[in-house]
């Protein structure tokens, strides 16, 4: 595929829409549904479904991801998918998906961040729950985890270097945790529902300090590693609408056996977990 001359004015109008601080928020949002789960044999899934609305454009993605054992496959689809109210299930007939959520928790929302009329909204609907899906005729089930992201202003104006997530689930526990890192930092960790302050998030572990309680990634996976740049080349008119720095960032994303240890007792579980290094 190549651009055309009036593809290369739209751009220009876009990059022009796009330098002030403030401009519509009716121009640009991006709602992002994600599902996982991981079954007893550290089996992952991944899927998403998101809805970009941009200038009166509105484009729709699906795609999943399976890690079995240490070999990943990744499939997405300019498809709509239908997702369940409360995020309790997945369908798509073009990626050959079908899945539901039985959730086992309370959902928590935050906004992350708010600037005049910008804003990213953060619903994790399902932190646990039992789920099955089926993927090309294979069954999976286990505990897994779903939430919704909506934000109302380009990517790349988020005031960040460096973006970590993370969901830990056992039979007892829930642990989910965001960190930014750059100019405006931001650490949200959250232990069967409830916020908790004094967390250090490494790459190896999570350390409560006031709980004398370890997170501990025992066997991390990796099953992503790639620029953003990788989803435009197979979307290249996507180049049109997202400044190339920026499809330069880097996903990494793992599944690990985990453990949650304090001087008392310990539990397993697994750990599905990324890092996303910017470039704004």
């Amino acid at each position: 595929m190549y651009f055309c001359k009036s593809d290369i004015l739209l751009r220009k109008l876009i990059e022009i829409y796009l330098k002030p601080k403030s401009f519509p928020t009716t121009m640009f949002n991006l709602k992002k549904y994600y599902f996982d789960g991981i079954d007893k044999q550290g089996n992952a899934l991944i899927l998403y479904y998101a809805e970009l609305k941009l200038f009166g454009f509105r484009i729709p993605y699906s795609s999943f991801i399976l890690s079995l054992d240490e070999t990943t496959e990744e499939i997405s689809k300019l498809r709509k998918s239908i997702i369940g109210l409360n995020n309790s299930s997945f369908s798509n007939s073009n990626l050959k998906i079908s899945g539901n959520w039985d959730t086992q928790s309370h959902s928590i929302s935050e906004v992350l961040w708010q600037e005049n009329n910008s804003k990213i909204n953060w619903n994790c609907i399902v932190p646990k729950a039992e789920f099955e899906v089926e993927i090309n005729n294979q069954m999976f089930s286990g505990l897994g985890y779903s939430e919704i992201l909506e934000m109302n202003f380009v990517p790349w104006k988020m005031p960040i270097s460096t973006l970590k997530w993370g969901r830990f689930l056992s039979e007892n526990h829930t642990i989910i945790w965001i960190e930014w890192i750059g100019k405006q930092p931001l650490k949200k960790v959250f232990w069967n529902g409830k916020l908790i302050e004094d967390v250090d998030i490494s790459d190896n572990e999570i350390h409560f300090k006031n709980q004398n309680t370890k997170l501990l990634f025992e066997n991390p996976i990796s099953i992503k590693d790639e620029k953003l740049l990788k989803i435009a080349d197979s979307y290249p008119f996507l180049k049109i609408f997202f400044k190339n720095k920026f499809l330069n960032s880097r996903e990494m994303k793992f599944k690990s056996q985990s453990t949650l240890i304090n001087p008392e007792n310990s539990e397993n579980g697994f750990s599905l977990y990324e890092t996303v290094l910017w470039e704004i």
